[in-house]
């Protein structure tokens, strides 16, 4: 999965519980692929100083 998504979609988990990925392909083809995370996650941010208005 890293070669097709990349970091950025593993990083989705950071912020996310649930994370549904769906894609269609040119002849019609649809895939649904779904992934929640086992356990609650807690985020802490430290932000720089020059940052603080995000």
């Amino acid at each position: 999965m890293i070669g097709q998504f990349g970091v950025g979609f593993y990083s989705a988990y950071l912020a996310a519980k649930k994370v549904i990925v769906t894609t269609k392909h040119n002849d019609d083809e649809q895939y649904i692929w779904e992934s929640q995370l086992g356990s609650d996650t807690k985020i802490t941010l430290f932000p720089k100083e020059d940052q603080l208005e995000y």
